[in-house]
């Protein structure tokens, strides 16, 4: 179990109030299962995630790093999703048997009607909450390669014909794609975004842009006013 072990120092016990009581699970087995189209999670999963994260970061289970000096103060970006993915998504994973997240999570599978894409420099915080504020009104279950892929299995034989990939499968099902833009750069710099771009754009898919709340976006809303008000004098 997770709080399994001495109390101290790489404990994970402060995270059991946040995660149920996971027994240790065939994570390969569980994979061989449950197709790749029902590995989601859901809306309150994400929010959960935030606040383990922010957690994560207080219990120094997530730390920045030369490749990720981030500011541990920070809550708008934090640490980005590979930090994440290796401090605290495979760690956790890893000791209830390598699963995916969204397979600790829910065992039987999710099905799938919401696909996002994106990067992996940005930060978490950045992208939970563009994913929080632009998620469809009729979505229940998302697929999400960091939460969705088991992190500590080699899942090469999969991925060796992208078009029968995990990440394929699930957007085959889902009815929307969301794409999550970042500060960091383009994700298009990623040669499976490109891919499925192409395929969400081939098979029809409804393809959304995440965007930031409101508040955040006021800043810039404000300095285009001021710019456009200044050059128009």
């Amino acid at each position: 179990r997770l709080n399994d072990g001495e109390e101290g120092p790489g404990s994970w016990d402060w995270a059991c109030d946040l995660l149920p009581q996971f027994k240790f699970c065939d994570g390969p087995a569980l994979h061989e299962r449950v197709p790749p189209d029902h590995w989601c999670v859901a809306l309150n999963d994400l929010r959960q995630f935030r606040v383990l994260t922010t957690r994560a970061i207080c219990h120094g289970q997530v730390l920045s790093t030369p490749a990720d000096p981030f500011d541990v103060a920070d809550n708008t970006n934090g640490p980005s999703i590979t930090s994440v993915t290796r401090q605290l998504i495979a760690p956790i994973t890893k000791m209830m048997g390598s699963p995916s997240w969204a397979l600790m999570l829910h065992p039987e599978g999710l099905l799938c009607d919401l696909f996002v894409t994106h990067g992996w420099a940005e930060g978490i915080y950045e992208f939970i909450d563009k994913v929080l504020n632009s998620w469809p009104r009729d979505a229940k279950h998302v697929y999400c390669c960091m939460l969705s892929n088991p992190q500590c299995l080699d899942i090469g034989h999969l991925i060796s014909s992208p078009r029968e990939s995990p990440f394929a499968r699930a957007l085959l099902a889902a009815p929307c794609m969301l794409v999550v833009p970042n500060q960091v750069g383009s994700i298009y710099s990623r040669v499976w975004c490109t891919y499925e771009a192409y395929l969400a754009y081939s098979w029809g898919k409804t393809i959304e842009t995440a965007e930031s709340t409101a508040l955040e976006r006021w800043p810039r809303i404000i300095q285009a006013v001021c710019l456009y008000v200044f050059v128009a004098g």
